[in-house]
């Protein structure tokens, strides 16, 4: 069978190399042709162990990660089912064992093999640490709202803005945030809700119980303390609540040097329950003058734009009079002027029918002239004739 210049093209290529390589084949090549100092030896690895979600035993081994104490990096681990049961989720070991190239569809993957637990080293982070930055990357995930914004846009719609404000049992910070306030109040509707605010579980189910979207913020108050009573807004669990709320979620909770997890969660922290008052009586004041502002710079503009409108129908009925003024002299000068022709064509009529009737008369004052010698010489004849008879 002979051969086609295309098969010799293509023997041609393949003759040029060496070899031909599958895409597994070069995979494994590059596998096996990376080298380090630590290939074939058994090496020391510390890392925060992070068991994986719903992971299976295969073989005798689980594959969970080893992250790196300082960043976000990690290394798959083959853990050994026994060395498992003994590590504890988020804790900080120092592990023996050694490394593993493993091929995955178009990836090369470093395995580390467990072999031994070295030693186990103080977490500097507790688990309530590692919830509350979950906590803040929920809530950067959803993202925060502008309080400012809202209320302005609610002033310019003309439309009451709803808040709840929380407040201890017994707190009277409540004066010091309708102080702040003041005769902006008739802007807002606000409800009060008195709780426990030292109890978790009391907070969280108001919460739970107020959280709809029908009102624009929800706002925490208190007026300050000791660290013991103020730690309640670190607690994960209440940041989880909190980040799940529909309104806006603000916090007035009087201390100024360290924000609580809930200060950080919130669309928007004061440090001061006067503070708080005082700042929605500004936005109220400035969405008032620049609502004002505008609308006079509406009106300068209708005032505007109507002298224009005014001023061009005037020009433009100007123009029509002098157009149908215009209209009216060229239509009089072609009404004389057909007129003068029609006058001048009668004339000229009534002179040719005058030139025709004199001929007329004319002739007929030769014809009658010659009737009456006519009649003479019939009479001359008829007189001889008589006196011949």
């Amino acid at each position: 069978m002979e051969t086609t210049d295309d098969q010799k093209n293509e023997l041609q290529v393949v003759h040029e190399f060496q070899n031909v390589y599958s895409p597994t084949t070069i995979l494994g090549v590059f596998a096996n042709a990376l080298k380090s100092p630590v290939d074939g030896r058994m090496i020391l690895a510390k890392g925060e162990y992070q068991a994986a979600q719903n992971s299976k035993e295969y073989g005798g081994y689980y594959y969970d990660d080893i992250k790196s104490p300082n960043d976000s990096k990690y290394i798959k681990a083959r853990i050994p089912s026994l060395i498992r049961s003994k590590l504890e989720n988020h804790n900080i070991y120092v592990f023996k064992g050694y490394i593993e190239k493993k091929i995955s569809f178009s990836t090369i993957e470093l395995v580390f093999v467990v072999d031994e637990i070295m030693q186990k080293e103080t977490n500097p982070f507790s688990e309530d640490d590692i919830k509350r930055f979950e906590v803040l990357q929920k809530k950067a995930t959803k993202g925060y709202k502008d309080v400012e914004a809202l209320i302005k846009d609610r002033i310019y719609n003309n439309i009451p803005i709803q808040i709840i404000n929380i407040y201890g049992s017994t707190g009277i910070v409540n004066k010091d945030f309708e102080a702040g306030l003041a005769e902006s109040k008739v802007r807002f509707k606000i409800d009060e809700y008195r709780c426990n605010l030292t109890s978790k579980s009391e907070i969280i189910n108001l919460l739970r119980k107020i959280n709809t979207s029908a009102v624009d913020a929800i706002a925490l108050i208190r007026g300050g303390g000791d660290k013991s009573v103020m730690e309640v807004f670190n607690d994960p669990d209440l940041g989880e609540e909190i980040v799940k709320l529909k309104p806006l979620f603000i916090t007035a909770l009087g201390h100024v040097v360290d924000d609580s997890l809930a200060d950080k969660i919130a669309d928007k922290k004061f440090h001061l329950p006067h503070d708080y008052g005082n700042s929605l009586k500004v936005w109220v004041d400035e969405a008032v003058a620049e609502q004002a502002k505008s609308k006079s710079l509406f009106i300068e503009q209708v005032k505007k734009d109507l002298t224009k409108t005014f001023e061009d129908q005037i020009k433009t009925k100007d123009e029509a009079l002098k157009t149908l003024q215009k209209t009216y002299e060229e239509n009089s000068k072609q009404l004389v002027k057909m007129a003068t022709a029609e006058v001048q064509t009668k004339f000229d009529a009534l002179k040719i029918e005058n030139t025709r009737l004199n001929e007329q008369l004319i002739q007929a004052s030769k014809s009658g002239s010659n009737l009456i010698i006519y009649i003479i010489i019939a009479a001359i004849i008829g007189l001889v004739i008589g006196l011949l008879i």
